[in-house]
């Protein structure tokens, strides 16, 4: 299965919320194929800066989040 997935729901997968199971489902998936902008990247990255800022996240959480987010795009 394809699937385009845009900011929000990949804010899923790194951060738990409202719709995070099925994000996780769709990756855990081998046979889907997850889509993204490459603009997305960016705009995960400052999401996450801002759930840190908002204290909804620690330094090391926010720190780790960015670590996977990096293993994840290579």
């Amino acid at each position: 299965m394809l699937y385009f997935f845009d900011t929000s729901a990949l804010v899923k997968r790194y951060h738990a919320e409202e719709g995070t199971p099925t994000v996780l489902e769709c990756f855990h998936d081998p046979h889907n194929l997850i889509v993204i902008c490459n603009l997305s990247i960016t705009e995960l990255i400052a999401a996450v800066q801002k759930l840190f800022v908002r204290g909804q996240l620690t330094k090391e959480a926010a720190e780790a989040v960015r670590g996977h987010l990096m293993l994840d795009f290579l």
